[in-house]
């Protein structure tokens, strides 16, 4: 691949459209997968948070919510690594976002939001067991009533 054929914004568009379209081709394939549930998925999980919730560090999500944002990037993240600098660039675009999930999944359990630091350095520290751990913590169900950080999400 031509990598400064990526600096015309069609030529990347259309590279991008045909990832896109590929990929939707081999999930038809696949049997009993509806595709229109796919999307629906998408724009309810993944758009919506973007557009509401991009840099929001205040409130809580839901445990559904988040491993859904979470299952749609991951998906989103595999296509865009064919390409590596996208994959690079969509990591970066990620990492805010990220962490202000991280954020209010914990508030979610009427913990602060500065355990993530914690968090992250048992993860580090602990290498597989950490991980682990940390996955652990954010698939606990969270607070069924309202607490210091809102009301229930759904």
């Amino acid at each position: 691949m031509d990598f400064k054929s990526l600096k015309d914004v069609n030529t990347s568009k259309a590279i991008l459209k045909e990832i896109y379209d590929s990929f939707l081709t081999e999930i038809k394939k696949a049997k009993g997968i509806d595709i229109s549930a796919i999307k629906k998925g998408f724009d309810t999980y993944f758009v919506t948070f973007f557009k509401e919730n991009y840099i929001n560090f205040n409130g809580r999500i839901a445990r559904h919510q988040f491993w859904m944002v979470v299952l749609y990037s991951a998906l989103i993240g595999t296509v865009l690594d064919i390409i590596p600098m996208l994959g690079y660039a969509y990591a970066i675009a990620l990492a805010i976002p990220a962490v202000c999930m991280f954020i209010r999944r914990l508030h979610d359990f009427d913990v602060s939001g500065w355990w993530v630091i914690a968090l992250a350095v048992i993860a580090t520290l602990i290498p597989i067991l950490g991980f682990l751990f940390v996955l652990l913590v954010f698939a606990l169900p969270g607070d069924k009533k309202a607490n210091t950080y809102g009301n229930v999400q759904k």
